[in-house]
């Protein structure tokens, strides 16, 4: 059995960062068991799947519909409030309503958790049509994920067939 090296060809950067930065980002490396080298590689690539991969999906609500994820942005466009949520890694959900309804009032006031992770639900209610709350941060975005799937599928079983369930 013949041993191959892979050659492979690269360029290398430097950078500058503030010491302080620096050293969070030394703690963080380390404490990950990264090589220097290898936790810029993969925060480099994290950031670029994030940007170039991330898409965004328009949606509405029916009653009792639920989103769990990270408040990103409330956007203000010439008649509609629209509130970016995401809620896997490279999905965005936007959920626009016109600037004189109640639900955009509620989006509008919600600006304080921008960053934060939230549940938006909509209602059944005429004058609280949507409800905005902090969820605190669990450990980890995969858990989340399928901590929201197995909500899902444990009212999806409590509903029985006779009714539809949205999970996102």
């Amino acid at each position: 059995m013949v041993n191959e090296e892979k050659e492979e060809s690269g360029v290398r950067r430097v950078i500058w960062m503030p010491l302080k930065l620096d050293r969070i980002v030394e703690q963080t490396r380390k404490a990950i068991g990264y090589t220097r080298s290898g936790f810029y590689r993969y925060s480099v690539t994290k950031t670029m799947e994030k940007t170039l991969l991330t898409q965004r999906k328009e949606i509405k609500l029916q009653p009792w519909d639920e989103i769990i994820g990270t408040l990103k942005i409330v956007e203000t466009a010439e008649d509609t409030i629209t509130a970016v949520i995401e809620s896997y890694q490279s999905l965005e959900i936007a959920l626009s309503y016109l600037k004189d309804t109640p639900e955009a009032a509620v989006i509008q006031n919600s600006t304080n958790l921008l960053g934060q992770r939230i549940a938006l639900l909509k209602t059944d209610n005429p004058e609280k049509p949507i409800n905005i709350t902090a969820k605190p941060r669990s450990p980890s975005k995969i858990l989340v994920g399928i901590d929201s799937f197995v909500k899902c599928m444990v009212s999806f079983s409590a509903l029985g067939n006779s009714q539809k369930t949205r999970c996102f």
